[in-house]
């Protein structure tokens, strides 16, 4: 449990005291970190962050419950790097338009948490951005059915957070799952939530 303390902080804090407790973790989102060889292939997301008059929020996505890949789950906006992609922020900010709508012009990107390894074969590179509160949604139904904001401060109660075990490829795998209303958070946008709130 979150002592009450820490939780009024959260609710009244802004954006750029969130960034200076993460600096010394978070590396620039310009360019591509160096990788050794290997068959995982690079995937970017945006950390969406809101501010809003009650406190900071983060934009999530559920994913289609059609597609083939994931369907259903609730993560960030992101995917694939494509070649034309000129950093992680690069695939992160088209990403986030090309699901949700808006773009450069409503994103400030602020720097790039550490690299997460996921059994799927990807390399998720974690790109934070600040997004202006007036953004417009234009969802891509084919790909997102629903995009909503969480309050950080949920993200801050250990109670939240349960923890499950997958068997997957042959191996068994621990992951944490976090619900928030209907919605089950869980897989890669679990962990790196989880991360931002144990840095805050």
């Amino acid at each position: 449990m979150v002592c009450a303390f820490k939780l009024l902080k959260w609710c009244f804090m802004d954006i750029q005291r969130l960034l200076t407790s993460l600096e010394p973790r978070i590396v620039s989102a310009d360019t591509f970190p160096a990788f050794p060889q290997t068959t995982y292939k690079l995937a970017a997301v945006l950390i969406p962050l809101v501010r809003r008059k009650d406190g900071l929020t983060i934009l999530l996505t559920k994913r289609n419950e059609n597609l083939k890949n994931h369907p259903g789950q609730v993560c960030f906006p992101g995917g694939k790097v494509d070649g034309t992609d000129a950093s992680p922020a690069a695939t992160a900010v088209r990403e986030c338009f090309e699901e949700l709508g808006f773009g450069a012009d409503k994103i400030s990107v602020h720097g790039m948490m550490q690299p997460i390894k996921v059994p799927t074969g990807y390399i998720i590179l974690p790109v934070i951005g600040e997004v202006e509160p007036d953004y417009q949604l234009n969802l891509h139904y084919d790909e997102v059915e629903l995009a909503f904001e969480v309050p950080f401060t949920h993200f801050l109660e250990i109670e939240n957070y349960i923890a499950r075990k997958i068997h997957y490829q042959g191996r068994n795998h621990r992951f944490i799952e976090i619900k928030h209303d209907s919605h089950y958070i869980w897989g890669a946008t679990a962990k790196i939530l989880r991360k931002l709130s144990k840095f805050a």
